[in-house]
């Protein structure tokens, strides 16, 4: 990764309103407040540059309009440079008239602009004008968890019986270390959970080549067609060497077939949303997969990505914004004073904790047998989240039956020594925005954790045996968190009697 420059750039294109209406004065200083406000905004952070039709002459001395004294106010105010590179605008008569053109600047590096002339390309009644900047390139040091988002791993795509051949080869290690009768069990839970992550990474090597270039959403025969002869045009015209005369029959043909081939774009995309405006309106209430499907749609929020985090009264920009949540999330994890909170049932909930773990001290835990494991694996749902290991449920299920010897090896050996590592505790917290408020601010997003696949596996053997145990001394009554009922059951209990 490379730093341009200490602080990054805002380049901000602008069209300002021309004098022909009664009405462009408002709409001129309206124009110059929203533009004062990104200064206001960014400009501690970022070097503003602001490049454009200005339709105002700044270096014309007769010019003693209100809109330049205006321009020449927020100037002076935000700190903006500019420079006179003559005349820009051309009239019908081919005579140029005015400056109007300009390049606003912060940054001390850019070199004055310049007005770019004589160009046969050109067919605005303006002249470009062009604005050099220095850079100073530099490599930036990565941290190690810093960067690329690691990529799921594509299970229909993984040589299965290649991963399970490995992992059954190398995981007959980590059982011989298991027999022995002092051991590092975080350690060794540690190195299995990188051993699984690693060995399914390495046998799902995607392709990474292809992935810059420009996807398209829609796709039909005629969109295909028209890209081959796109395609073909501009094969003809490279090989004919460029030629940039607009009379040139190659350039007509390779700007024509551009076009079919955008035309053919946007009449399929019109297709596709016509026929999505009739599903609606002819949409069957029976049909309840349509319905989630558009529900779903609807739900979806492309614009994800926030610029800056507001947490409390703070501000965390860029690569900073981690912090943000860091010190948003761990403020919710630390319980706080409220005059309306029930202490006593707190204190109910503290006095239970204690019991629970004093009768737990003397339980005798259960040996953990191969089927146990298979049920438990298999009870998880696929498809899911991997964890903060990097790895989901089908690591385990696929990594064939030595692995699964190891796994009950290393939680017997848990509960035997009473012992869950502080890893296996650890989740992976994602922050997801409720769909109200404001989305740069930090109140208005719940987490969601990711818990890890062993510590799911777990929950899952000690279910099975405090439910068996629990049954049996619950109340009749008691109709929630129970299997094979429901709180409804309890209702109709209440409306009876």
């Amino acid at each position: 990764m490379y730093r341009i420059s200490d602080k990054p750039q805002i380049i901000i294109s602008v069209y300002l309103p021309t004098k022909s209406s009664n009405d462009s004065y408002d709409i001129f200083l309206d124009c110059l407040d929203q533009l004062y406000e990104i200064i206001q905004k960014y400009g501690g952070t970022h070097e503003i540059i602001i490049g454009g039709d200005l339709n105002e002459d700044l270096y014309n001395p007769s010019n003693n309009s209100r809109r330049k004294q205006k321009l020449n106010e927020l100037m002076v105010e935000c700190k903006l440079k500019t420079n006179s590179k003559g005349l820009t605008l051309i009239n019908v008569n081919g005579i140029d008239t005015s400056e109007i053109d300009y390049f606003l600047y912060t940054d001390p590096k850019c070199e004055p602009s310049k007005r770019l002339i004589d160009l046969s390309s050109n067919v605005s009644d303006h002249h470009p004008i062009s604005l050099r900047i220095k850079c100073n390139i530099a490599r930036e040091h990565q941290s190690r968890n810093s960067g690329k988002q690691k990529h799921k791993v594509k299970w229909n795509k993984v040589d299965k019986s290649r991963y399970e051949e490995t992992m059954n080869r190398e995981i007959e290690d980590y059982i011989e270390m298991l027999n022995f009768d002092r051991i590092d069990i975080e350690l060794i839970t540690l190195q299995a959970m990188d051993l699984l992550s690693n060995t399914a990474k390495q046998l799902d090597q995607q392709k990474t080549y292809g992935k810059n270039k420009l996807k398209l959403n829609v796709w039909n025969k005629e969109i295909s067609e028209s890209s081959e002869a796109n395609k073909l045009a501009y094969k003809n015209w490279k090989s004919a060497g460029r030629p940039s005369n607009i009379k040139n029959l190659l350039l007509k043909e390779k700007k024509l077939t551009r076009k079919s081939f955008r035309t053919a774009i946007r009449n399929e995309e019109i297709r596709r949303k016509h026929n999505e405006r009739n599903d609606i309106i002819n949409y069957n209430q029976n049909d309840k997969q349509k319905l989630y499907k558009l529900i779903r749609k609807q739900r979806q929020n492309g614009n994800i990505f926030i610029n800056d985090l507001h947490v409390e009264n703070e501000v965390f920009e860029r690569d900073n914004i981690i912090n943000g949540w860091n010190q948003h999330f761990s403020k919710l994890a630390v319980p706080s004073v409220h005059p309306d909170f029930n202490y006593q049932h707190l204190a109910l909930c503290e006095l239970d904790y204690i019991s629970i773990k004093r009768i737990s001290e003397h339980y005798v835990t259960k040996h953990v047998d191969l089927d146990t494991i298979e049920k438990a694996t298999k009870s998880i749902n696929r498809g899911k989240a991997e964890d903060i290991f990097g790895i989901s449920i089908e690591n385990f299920l696929f990594a064939g039956q030595q692995f699964k010897i190891f796994l009950q090896k290393l939680i017997n050996r848990m509960f035997q020594e009473r012992l869950l590592p502080d890893i296996i505790k650890t989740g992976l917290l994602s922050p997801v925005f409720k769909n109200k408020g404001d989305k740069n601010d930090a109140k208005y997003y719940h987490g969601i954790t990711v818990l890890p696949i062993l510590l799911k596996i777990i929950e899952f053997i000690l279910r099975i045996n405090l439910r068996s145990g629990s049954l049996k001394l619950q109340s009749i009554l008691q109709k929630g968190f129970t299997v094979n009922t429901s709180p409804l059951n309890a209702a109709i209990i209440l409306e009876e009697v």
